[in-house]
C-alpha cells in the first residue's frame, strides 16, 4: 500500500525516480528523528576532534599570542578545511557555543533526510526509507569515511548529508548541483570527497549508456551531456581551486635528518592503527565478512529494485580504496599517500548494508509474524553496531539476519531463536584491548543493547503502519509513546546501579546544551588557567584526557590526540613520540595510573629540561608542589625551581 504512489512513478524497475516527484519525509518527523539522536547520543563541545581544530580559532581570529610557545601548533597548518576559520568570527562573537551547536542539529538533520531520500531513491520504499533512518539512529558508534554519528560537529560529521545528497544527484543526472555540492564538502573534508569522486568514475564507466544517453529510444545526447558535466566539473574545480592553492603553498615537510621511514611508520601506527590493513586485527577481518554477508542477504532484492547499478559501483569503491591503502602502506610504503586514510573507504560498505537490511526487513514485514522481524533486527542492529571487537559476534548476527529474512518458514524460527541466544552470549564475553585504549568493560554496552532492542516498538509500528488508525496525530502519539517509553525502560534495565538514583543523572552527563560545557570540572580548570597565568604558559596535563588547549587558550607539553599530528609532518611525530616517552614510556601506555604515578623528583626533573613549571593532575595525588586550584578530581600546581 505504501509503495504504490512510488511505483506509479517509475516506468520500469531500471529507471530512477523523478526527483521533483520523490515523496519527502516529514520535516516535523526527521526533526523527531534529530531530536531522539540527540538524546541518545548527546553533544559535547570540545571532545574527539575537537582538540585539533578548537585552539585555531584564536590564531584566525582574535588576539591570543599563546600558541607562538606551543610544540604543537609550528606543525598544525596542514588540516586543510575552511569550515572552523569560516566560523572562527562566529564563535568569538557570539561565544563557543551556539554557533557549533547549531551547525550539529542541522547537520544531524539533513543526515537524516539524506539517508532517507538516497534509501527512496534506490528502493522505491517509504518504509525501508523509514527503517533506514531508524537504523542510523541507532548507529552512533559506526565510523564511516565521513564519520556517521559523532557527539561533536566534526568535519567529516558535517559534510555527511552534501556527501549523500551530491551522490543522489549525481545519480539523477544533476550534474550541476552535484558538483557544486561536492565543491563544497571539499572545503570541509577533502577525502570524503575524493571518495566520492571516484564513485562518478567507476559510475560513468561501469553504465555509460545511463548516464549519456536520456530518452526512451536510447537516441544519444553525448554532445549535450558532455556540456553539462564540463560545467559540473568546472564549477567543482574552481571551488576546490583555493584549497588545492593552500596544499600546494604549506606542503608537508620531508624526514629530519636520522629519522627513518620505519620510525615514522611506527609512531603513526600507535597513534592511528586504521591506515595500516596488514596490521588489523582478526576482529575486523571478521566485521567485513559479517558486512559482506548482511548485503548478500538482500542482494537479490536490491537487484529486483534496480539499486545494484548505483550501489555497486560505491562498493567497488570501498574495495578499491582497501586495497590502494594496503599497497601505499604496506608495498609502495609511501609516507605522502599514506595520510589519505584510504581504508576508510571500507565503511561505504555499513551505508549501502544499512539501505539493503532496511528493504529486507520491509518487503519481509509482509510476511507472517511481523513481531519476529521487529526482534530479529533489533537483535541485528546490536550484533553489527554494538559488538564491535567481538569477531565472533558478527558472525552471530548474520546468521541471525539470514534466518530472520526466511522466518516464514517455521523451520528456520528455532535457528533464528538459537542464534539469537549465541548472539546476546558472545556480546558479553570479554573484548580485546585496544593498543592504546584501555579495555571496555562488557557492562558497558548493556546500556547500548538495551537502546538496539528499543528498536521494536517503532519497528512494530513502521510495519503495522497500514492498520493503525488513519489519524496522522494518533498514530505519532502512539508511536512517539512507544518509542520513549523503551528509551527509559531500555535505560533503567541497562543501569541497575542508577535505579535508586537521579535516573537521568548519568544520561545527562553525555548532552552539552551551550551553556553547560563548561559548568564540567574539567572545563572550568582550563578556563582559571586562561584567567590566571600567563599567556606563554605551557602546562603538563595527563595524555589521556584531550582539549586542555581548548578553552585555556594555554600550550600543553603532550597529549595523546596531538599524536594525529604526525600523520602528516614525520618532525612533529619525532617530537610527540619523545614527549609521550617522558609521560608514558614508549609505546605508550594510556592507564592515568602511569601518568600519576611520575615522582616528584622526576616533576622537578622534567620542568628543568623543558622550562615547565605548571602541571595538571586528574586523580588524588599528594605533590610536595604548590596546589593553586582544584575542581572536583582534577588540580593544578605548581612546580617550583623550574630552569629560567
Amino acid at each position: 500500500m505504501l509503495e504504490q504512489p512510488i511505483q506509479a512513478m517509475l516506468k520500469s524497475p531500471e529507471s530512477p525516480p523523478d526527483s521533483a516527484k520523490t515523496p519527502r519525509p516529514s520535516l516535523w518527523m526527521t526533526g523527531v528523528m534529530t531530536a531522539l539522536h540527540f538524546l541518545i547520543i548527546g553533544y559535547q563541545l570540545g571532545a574527539s576532534d575537537h582538540p585539533l581544530y578548537l585552539p585555531y580559532v584564536p590564531r584566525y581570529f582574535g588576539d591570543a599570542p599563546a600558541f607562538d610557545y606551543d610544540y604543537y601548533f609550528p606543525f598544525g597548518e596542514h588540516v586543510y578545511t575552511t569550515l572552523w576559520i569560516a566560523m572562527a568570527p562566529l564563535i568569538r562573537c557570539f561565544g563557543w557555543e551556539w554557533p557549533v551547536f547549531m551547525l550539529y542539529l542541522v547537520a544531524k538533520f539533513f543526515t537524516f533526510w539524506g539517508v532517507w531520500s538516497l534509501t527512496v531513491f534506490l528502493t522505491r520504499d517509504r518504509r525501508a526509507g523509514w527503517l533506514a533512518m531508524m537504523f542510523f539512529l541507532f548507529n552512533h558508534p559506526v565510523n564511516t569515511s565521513v564519520a556517521l554519528h559523532t557527539h561533536i560537529a566534526s568535519n567529516r560529521m558535517v559534510v555527511l548529508p552534501m556527501f549523500l545528497f551530491s551522490i543522489r544527484w549525481f545519480w539523477e543526472r544533476r550534474y550541476l548541483a552535484a558538483g557544486i555540492l561536492a565543491g563544497l564538502s571539499f572545503h570541509i573534508h577533502g577525502l570524503t570527497t575524493l571518495f566520492e569522486g571516484l564513485i562518478v568514475v567507476i559510475c560513468l564507466a561501469s553504465d555509460p549508456r545511463y548516464y549519456f544517453f536520456r530518452d526512451e529510444k536510447d537516441t544519444p545526447e553525448l554532445r549535450a551531456v558532455l556540456k553539462r558535466m564540463g560545467l559540473a566539473a568546472g564549477v567543482f574545480a574552481l571551488l576546490c581551486l583555493p584549497i588545492l592553492i593552500w596544499k600546494a603553498k604549506t606542503p608537508l615537510p620531508d624526514f629530519p635528518p636520522g629519522f627513518m621511514l620505519d620510525d615514522w611508520l611506527e609512531i603513526i601506527y600507535w597513534r592511528t592503527s586504521y591506515v595500516f590493513p596488514s596490521v588489523w586485527n582478526f576482529s575486523t577481518w571478521i566485521g567485513m565478512l559479517a558486512w559482506v554477508m548482511f548485503f548478500a542477504a538482500a542482494y537479490r532484492l536490491l537487484q529486483k529494485d534496480g539499486a545494484l547499478r548505483f550501489i555497486v559501483p560505491a562498493l567497488a569503491v570501498a574495495l578499491l580504496a582497501l586495497l590502494m591503502q594496503y599497497l601505499i602502506a604496506d608495498v609502495l610504503r609511501n609516507p605522502g599517500l599514506i595520510n589519505m586514510q584510504l581504508s576508510r573507504g571500507w565503511k561505504l560498505w555499513i551505508i549501502f548494508t544499512l539501505i539493503g537490511v532496511a528493504r529486507l526487513l520491509s518487503e519481509e514485514s509482509r510476511k507472517p509474524h511481523p513481531w519476529t522481524i521487529a526482534i530479529c533486527g533489533a537483535v541485528a542492529m546490536a550484533g553489527m553496531f554494538w559488538a564491535e571487537g567481538n569477531p565472533l559476534s558478527y558472525i552471530g548476527a548474520a546468521l541471525l539476519f539470514l534466518a530472520a529474512a526466511s522466518n516464514g518458514e517455521r523451520r528456520l524460527l528455532g535457528l533464528t531463536s538459537f542464534s539469537a541466544l549465541v548472539l546476546l552470549a558472545l556480546i558479553f564475553l570479554p573484548l580485546p584491548q585496544h593498543p592504546w585504549r584501555p579495555m571496555t568493560a562488557p557492562i558497558q554496552r548493556l546500556y547500548e543493547i538495551g537502546l538496539a532492542f528499543a528498536l521494536i516498538p517503532p519497528l512494530l509500528i513502521v510495519f503495522y503502519a497500514d492498520r493503525i488508525s488513519s489519524a496522522r496525530w494518533r498514530a505519532f502519539i502512539t508511536a512517539a509513546g512507544i518509542v520513549l517509553a523503551g528509551l527509559v525502560l531500555a535505560y533503567w534495565a541497562a543501569n541497575p546501579s542508577v535505579l535508586w538514583k537521579q535516573p537521568f543523572e548519568k544520561w545527562y552527563e553525555g548532552v552539552d546544551l551551550p551553556g553547560k560545557t563548561f559548568d564540567h570540572p574539567w572545563n572550568r580548570i582550563q578556563l582559571w588557567a586562561k584567567e590566571n597565568t600567563p599567556p606563554d604558559a605551557t602546562f603538563f596535563t595527563p595524555p589521556h584526557l584531550q582539549g586542555f588547549r581548548n578553552f585555556s587558550e594555554r600550550n600543553t607539553f603532550c597529549e595523546l590526540k596531538d599524536g594525529s599530528q604526525s600523520l602528516f609532518d614525520p618532525e612533529y611525530a619525532l617530537i610527540w613520540r619523545e614527549h609521550m616517552r617522558e609521560l608514558t614510556g614508549w609505546p605508550p601506555d594510556m592507564n592515568p595510573d602511569t601518568y600519576h604515578r611520575i615522582t616528584p623528583e622526576r616533576w622537578r626533573e622534567l620542568s628543568r629540561i623543558y622550562g615547565i613549571e605548571w602541571l595538571v593532575t586528574s586523580q588524588p595525588v599528594d605533590l610536595p608542589f604548590e596546589r593553586l586550584v582544584k575542581f572536583d578530581k582534577y588540580t593544578i600546581w605548581r612546580i617550583t625551581n623550574v630552569r629560567q
